[in-house]
């Protein structure tokens, strides 16, 4: 079977590369750079460099993630594109759908879950509720005199609070 982006999650670029492609279905390199920029759709959250970003093309479609094909132009050098394998797209929603198990994958790797369920085919709701019942599991009791246990369960209540948040608006019908 396809090697996984490290279910660890220390290599979220390459789940961003592989997200990026699910979410445009057929890419080639160039086509990816605007959304994995800094500032674009992906990129607010990882940004990965051009050359990176074909680098990884090639490693994923080595892997099997990715389909590849050449299309020939008149004018130009050939263009490569690619578009998930189904051992990627497997891959890819196995990733999204597992919950992170650190408060400091929140900020990155869990928003990139966040951003990328639609393409593989899953509910944002859902990856919140199990994001919030990962948390709640782990949430730290504080010793009063224990700043460090203090500073870290408040930072799990307001991950949980963030994810309740978040939870209602992906019910509501009119979220923005």
């Amino acid at each position: 079977m396809a090697r996984p982006p490290d279910a660890d999650t220390r290599n979220t670029t390459e789940a961003a590369v592989l997200g990026a492609v699910a979410r445009a279905g057929r890419a080639h390199g160039f086509q990816l750079v605007p959304e994995l920029r800094p500032g674009g759709p992906l990129g607010r959250i990882v940004a990965v460099k051009p050359a990176m970003i074909y680098a990884l093309l090639h490693k994923l479609e080595q892997r099997g993630l990715l389909r590849g094909q050449t299309i020939a132009q008149l004018d130009r050098p050939d263009r490569h594109e690619v578009t998930l394998s189904d051992a990627g797209r497997e891959v890819l929603r196995a990733w999204v759908r597992t919950p992170v198990t650190r408060m400091r994958d929140l900020r990155q790797v869990f928003l990139l879950k966040h951003a990328l369920a639609p393409a593989v085919g899953l509910s944002r709701r859902a990856l919140l509720r199990a994001q919030g019942d990962a948390l709640g599991a782990v949430h730290p009791a504080a010793e009063p005199e224990d700043a460090v246990a203090r500073y870290r369960a408040a930072m799990v209540a307001a991950a949980l609070a963030w994810l309740d948040t978040e939870g209602k608006r992906a019910r509501s019908p009119h979220r923005t």
